[in-house]
Parts: C-alpha cells; sequence; structure tokens
C-alpha cells in the first residue's frame, strides 16, 4: 500500500505534459543546468587516511564527542544534441570540518578543517524513455586540495597549550565511468541523480610544521617547528561517488 501511494503521487503530481519533451529526438536537444549535493566519495577515503586519520583523536585518547561536516555542492552545464550526445563541464565546492573533544585529557578539544575544489570535463551518450533521459559516459575530473589545518587546545590547571598544525595540499586527477538518470517532472524542470568511479592519481602533502599559538608555561621554542616532508602519492580505482540535484532546461 506504502509503495502504491508513491506511484499514485508521482502520476498525479507530474502530469504528461513532461512527455511534450520526448516526442522526438530533435525535441531533446538543449541547454541543461544541474545543481546537486554530494558527498567526496571518489577521494574520501584517500584524504581520511592521510589528512584526517592522524593527530589528537585517534582511538586510544577516548574521543567522546565528534562531529564531522563535509558536503558537497556541484553545478554542472550540459549541451544535449540532437544526436543524442552531450557534452559536459562541471565543478564542485566541499569543505570538510571535523570537531572532538578528548575525555581523557580534561578538557582538550580542537578541529579539523580542509577544503575541495573540483572540475570535470566529459561527454554522455543519452536515450531517453517518456519522462526519464538515461546517461552513460566518461569524465576527467581535477581536483585541487587545500592545506590541511588542526588547532588542538588543551587548558588545565597545571598547563594551557594551543597548536596549529599545517599539512600542505595537494592535487587529485584520473579517469572516471558516469552514469546519470534524469526524471523530467515538466518540458524544462527536471530531477537528476548521477553515479561516478573510476581511476584517480593522488599527489598529497609535501611538508608539514606546527606553530604554538600559546604556552603556559612555555615548553616548545622556537614557538614554530621545523617543517619536516610528509607526502603521499598512490594511483587506485575509487569508491563510488553518488551526486542527486535538480536542473532546469534553459532553451
Amino acid at each position: 500500500m506504502k509503495h502504491f501511494a508513491v506511484y499514485l503521487f508521482l502520476i498525479l503530481a507530474f502530469p504528461a505534459s513532461g512527455q511534450n519533451f520526448y516526442r522526438n529526438t530533435k525535441e531533446t536537444s538543449g541547454h541543461l543546468i544541474t545543481l546537486s549535493l554530494s558527498n567526496n566519495g571518489q577521494i574520501y577515503d584517500v584524504i581520511d587516511e592521510f589528512y584526517f586519520s592522524q593527530g589528537a583523536y585517534l582511538p586510544n585518547n577516548d574521543v567522546f564527542t565528534y562531529k564531522q561536516n563535509d558536503a558537497k555542492l556541484y553545478l554542472q552545464y550540459e549541451y544535449l544534441s540532437r544526436s543524442m550526445f552531450s557534452l559536459f563541464g562541471r565543478a564542485g565546492y566541499s569543505f570538510r570540518k571535523d570537531n572532538y573533544t578528548i575525555s581523557n585529557v580534561t578538557p582538550a578539544y580542537g578541529s579539523k578543517e580542509q577544503y575541495y575544489l573540483d572540475i570535470a570535463l566529459g561527454f554522455k551518450y543519452n536515450y531517453n524513455v517518456d519522462k526519464f533521459l538515461f546517461s552513460t559516459g566518461i569524465e576527467m575530473p581535477y581536483y585541487k586540495i587545500s592545506t590541511y589545518k588542526e588547532k588542538f587546545f588543551l587548558d588545565s590547571s597545571t598547563q594551557t597549550v594551543h597548536y596549529t598544525q599545517y599539512v600542505d595540499g595537494g592535487n587529485t586527477y584520473g579517469l572516471n565511468s558516469i552514469s546519470s538518470i534524469k526524471f523530467f517532472m515538466t518540458d524544462n524542470i527536471f530531477l537528476s541523480a548521477d553515479f561516478a568511479f573510476g581511476l584517480m592519481m593522488f599527489n598529497l602533502g609535501g611538508q608539514t610544521y606546527m606553530h604554538y599559538d600559546y604556552q603556559n608555561p612555555v615548553v616548545v621554542t622556537p614557538a614554530t617547528t621545523t617543517p619536516h616532508d610528509d607526502s603521499y602519492n598512490k594511483f587506485t580505482v575509487t569508491k563510488p561517488e553518488f551526486c542527486f540535484g535538480i536542473g532546469i532546461k534553459i532553451f
């Protein structure tokens, strides 16, 4: 009954107006703009391993509060030709920030943060069925990864230490297989879902150092430690990344 109600809602909410878009391949051509929400599924594991799984909140430090935020926004432009091939480009932005508190060092807390910019160019072959447009193709993504920064604060009755750790960012590039589904609610408005995975080359890090923002008593001098090498290179098959969004056909 629950599934029947959902199907009935879709039938009543989105009448046959969307079908006009698919009467023939000539009418399917156009310019499509999509805004999507995703995560960093393709780069998450490697980024987490090299940057975020180190430092103050390792499991033996008994973390009792932890919050992660790394949602990703995509903006995509796609030109759909009358031959049902399409060219597209997209740009994404995401920002990861972890906040934590350590229970066996009271009171100690900190945060880790990093942002990511990525672009991709590619092409797809498209096939329409009623209000649905199915696509499959390839894309070439490139990621720019910012400097990683961790802030740590320890304030106790005997010692106060505030420091910031920095690790150089890097870049990632590769080749993806991408598949998409678009559901046209009207002739010009659609919902979309994308699925991508592929081969990626990661070039991360370079140097790392720490700066002691405040110490009482002063234990470490000078306040900025000598940088040392900390890099990571890896070629791997990535996990899939999913995007869900809404778009318009502008003309």
